[in-house]
């Protein structure tokens, strides 16, 4: 599938951004920062949707508080609560801008997730032999380096976010650590959505020449097998004929003189001569 298909406007987070920017742009002072980060959530709100088919609950909270600050503002005299240093921004709108960044967060380490869930699934699904025959081993490579660096400023974007605590509503340094987590994500999600047909065919390929071993392997054992007894059997046969013919007269003839000699020397230690005795037939 298509990167158009997959609504991926943006490619990087500067293109993202520079976009965002211009559209708070275009809006009265007050609400510029909101707008902002309005334009980053939706955008991601809606690449989510388009391939999952939901909209995370916790995403919905978010915009449900903003809008109860943004009327806030509107009623009750509350424009003229500042809430920030200057004094410039209403505190009903600097709330607002704080639920709208969390949403924006939110959304991005949802998808942060739900793509190493992506990668882990392929994983499981496919084996490494498989894996490496896309692209002659290339696809798997860099699905292994990517995974590793995207997960690493995962990792750095949570390990600041929390460091920051609540302050982290109106933190703009930590949106930015979580959109290069994201975009390296999103990279990932979008080779894999690319490559599903190619592995599909290197699954089926691999499953092929493995049957096709596993049969002529099987064909060897038999065939092993079958000329063992073959051979066995001529074996015996000729060992039998042998002796009937060649070797039991052979031992029944020393056998008998054996015999013949032993009972003759017990007589004679007995003093019976064995002249008395009639002959003895041992065979």
């Amino acid at each position: 599938m298509s990167n158009k298909k997959q609504i991926i406007v943006f490619n990087t987070k500067e293109m993202l951004v520079g976009a965002a920017q211009e559209q708070s742009n275009k809006v009265d002072q007050n609400y510029q920062q909101s707008t902002y980060l309005y334009f980053i959530a939706r955008y991601f709100v809606s690449v989510f949707e388009s391939r999952y088919g939901v909209i995370p609950v916790q995403v919905w909270n978010e915009y449900r508080n903003a809008l109860d600050h943004f009327f806030r503002h509107q009623t009750n005299n509350s424009s003229k609560q500042t809430g920030n240093a200057d004094g410039n921004i209403p505190r009903q709108l600097l709330k607002m801008e704080g639920h709208i960044q969390r949403a924006a967060l939110d959304i991005m380490k949802i998808h942060c997730h739900r793509t190493k869930d992506s990668v882990a699934q392929v994983k499981n699904n496919f084996k490494p032999e498989v894996l490496q025959l896309v692209d002659n081993g290339k696809f798997y490579t860099d699905l292994i380096t990517e995974t590793n660096r995207a997960e690493g400023l995962f990792e750095k974007a949570k390990i600041y976010d929390n460091n920051l605590g609540e302050t982290a509503r109106l933190d703009k340094e930590v949106l930015n650590k979580y959109l290069e987590a994201v975009f390296a994500f999103d990279e990932l999600k979008i080779e894999l959505i690319n490559k599903a047909a190619d592995l599909e065919v290197a699954n089926n390929n691999y499953n092929s020449i493995h049957d096709n071993a596993s049969k002529g392997s099987t064909k060897h054992h038999y065939f092993i097998h079958f000329t063992f007894y073959i051979f066995w059997s001529i074996f015996i046969s000729f060992c039998t004929l042998m002796w009937n013919e060649q070797l039991e007269p052979v031992y029944k003839k020393v056998f008998s003189n054996l015999v013949a000699d032993n009972h003759k020397a017990v007589l004679g230690n007995l003093g019976i001569s064995t002249k008395q005795l009639p002959d003895i037939n041992y065979s």
